[in-house]
């Protein structure tokens, strides 16, 4: 299934627009500012297994020696 990521400051434009496009089957992701979205995808895409930190104590890498 496709997947939409809808932003937008305005709680009830989110849901409006994430019901329209869950009509046309597609999965919908809010966001309500800029940052928010950057977070959202890189929670929807996982990093690959060997960028991930080895300690697992994070998801980003940063942690590594």
């Amino acid at each position: 299934m496709k997947t939409c990521l809808i932003v937008d400051d305005s709680r009830v434009v989110r849901k409006v627009a994430g019901r329209i496009i869950q009509d046309l089957k597609f999965e919908t992701r809010e966001a309500s500012d800029g940052a928010a979205p950057r977070a959202a995808k890189a929670r929807a895409q996982p990093m690959p297994a060997a960028s991930r930190c080895p300690t697992r104590s994070c998801s980003t890498g940063a942690c590594r020696s």
